[in-house]
């Protein structure tokens, strides 16, 4: 089973990345991108809210194998509708020899790489140590709600951010909801049972799309366009990282301490990728400063 999920992981498209660079390509340089990106966050969440409790039925009241069948052709009918539309692709740059450094060292990209990785942490301790923590604590009927609370909440924020004014820095406002998110996360171990921990993770999940919007956004600004979907690809690259370390780090936690022990892995990975964010704000506000002003430059001339 596990080889057959590594080659499945391994020749998965990164539908995300795809379907950003052609919102990028749809509307350059506008503000209709920053709607974009919220609505392509709001449907993430959706899937994360629908998912859970859709493959637990289909699991238990059809077949065990009838999630990953149903997965399977979900994939294959989405990449099927995806490919063929030439209209929104974006044109091929062709072989072009690359000038410069890779774009992951592009200035204030190794920095939004690191804080997706700790992103992706939080992603993926927080699945697995509340899955422990609704059995420890005798809930496991709540685990599903506990799960989609946390997504329902940055569903919601993904409504809100994205009918919200397109901020002029991304990075500020990117920096801004990892703060919140790293305060609200700290509560996850403190909570002493799943009465409190819903309301916390709904919190918590406010944070999620807005931190999701306002990078992808910031890569679209300072990443070469002919590079825009490697760039998409390194953020997304970094989160997926991130939640593969820490899912098996989560569990050997559990298993040796326990659940609330282990939603200090959670928190932890909330407050550095924070620490990451400010850390690089200055270099990521110049790497903005500077693409604001080409494209005034573009504009003028």
């Amino acid at each position: 089973m596990i080889p057959l999920a590594a080659g499945a992981g391994m020749t998965m498209p990164n539908m995300g990345s795809l379907i950003r660079a052609r919102w990028a390509h749809v509307l350059p340089r506008s503000s209709g991108i920053h709607v974009a990106y919220a609505w392509e966050s709001i449907l993430d969440e959706v899937v994360f809210v629908v998912g859970p409790p859709l493959a637990t039925v289909l699991a238990l009241q059809v077949h065990p194998a009838a999630a990953l069948v149903t997965c399977v052709v979900l994939v294959i009918v989405g990449a099927g509708l995806l490919y063929p539309q030439r209209r929104t692709e974006p044109p091929a740059h062709g072989r072009t020899r690359r000038v410069g450094r890779l774009t992951v060292l592009q200035p204030g990209m190794p920095f939004l790489f690191l804080a997706f990785l700790f992103v992706g942490g939080i992603f993926g301790s927080f699945e697995v140590v509340t899955v422990a923590f609704a059995q420890e604590q005798d809930a496991t009927s709540l685990t599903g709600m506990l799960l989609a609370t946390y997504a329902f909440g940055s569903l919601l924020a993904g409504f809100t951010y994205g009918a919200m004014r397109s901020p002029r820095f991304h990075g500020q406002r990117m920096t801004l909801m990892l703060t919140v998110m790293a305060v609200v996360t700290v509560g996850f171990p403190l909570a002493p049972n799943v009465a409190v921990l819903a309301p916390v993770a709904f919190l918590a999940g406010l944070s999620v799309s807005p931190v999701l919007i306002s990078g992808t956004a910031l890569v679209e600004r300072i990443v070469p366009a002919a590079e825009l979907t490697e760039g998409i690809t390194w953020t997304s690259t970094g989160m997926a990282l991130g939640l593969a370390l820490a899912v098996p780090a989560s569990g050997i936690i559990i298993d040796s301490r326990g659940a609330h022990t282990a939603y200090l892995l959670t928190a932890g990975c909330a407050i550095a990728a924070c620490a990451v964010s400010w850390v690089g704000a200055r270099t990521v506000h110049r790497a903005e400063l500077r693409a604001l002003d080409i494209i005034a430059a573009k504009a003028a001339a």
